[in-house]
């Protein structure tokens, strides 16, 4: 299914859950590993690279004090507050999501409430980075909402904010780094060390 096809897809599905148009629709995409597998956490290099599977968000900010998120894969919903801190909660996928937003910087303007349909044509598990394309895309719908763009350091905390901020989820920062990089990068090997910066070949 081509991108085209799943916004339109995604859209409907959120007009049938909450009964109106979304506001924003937001893609990231998968990736694969065509070296480095399990380096993440070794200090050692990587060159992954995007693929055209996607996991995407359609959302519209909400008057009210939660956010409602709603999966169309496991067909479960997610519920809950931004006020005054974002707790881990069930079910689990949604952690991601909730890491995102806890992490994700707001100088001078508070986050108001959203809600979200999530569609993906990624399988879930299956080794595509599918936990770190939501956090990517999550972000990506964060910084639509609040008209602000990270640049790619505040990027990248915010992205591991799941993994530092809510123990339940675990995502390498490279994997979740590739999605916002895929459409300028040519050819890299990119260490995987968090603290320091892609090194280019």
């Amino acid at each position: 299914m081509s991108l085209d096809l799943m916004i339109e897809r995604t859209s409907k599905f959120f007009r049938r859950c909450f009964g109106h148009a979304p506001r924003w629709v937001v893609a990231a995409p998968g990736r694969v590993n065509l070296i480095g597998e399990h380096t993440d956490y070794n200090d050692g290099f990587v060159l992954p690279m995007a693929i055209e599977r996607y996991i995407l968000i359609a959302g519209s900010p909400n008057s009210g004090p939660e956010v409602t998120l709603h999966s169309v894969t496991p067909g479960e919903t997610a519920t809950f507050s931004i006020r005054p801190k974002v707790e881990p909660g069930e079910p689990g996928w949604s952690n991601y999501v909730r890491g995102v937003i806890a992490g994700f910087p707001t100088p001078g303007k508070k986050l108001t409430a959203f809600d979200a349909v999530i569609e993906s044509n990624l399988p879930y598990g299956g080794g595509l980075a599918s936990s770190a394309a939501l956090e990517v895309a999550t972000a990506t719908l964060l910084e639509a909402m609040t008209g602000q763009t990270l640049d790619r350091l505040r990027r990248r905390c915010c992205v591991s904010g799941p993994n530092t901020t809510l123990p339940a989820c675990r995502a390498g920062s490279w994997t979740s780094s590739l999605p916002f990089s895929a459409r300028r990068i040519t050819r890299c090997y990119w260490t995987a060390a968090p603290a320091r910066p892609p090194r280019w070949r």
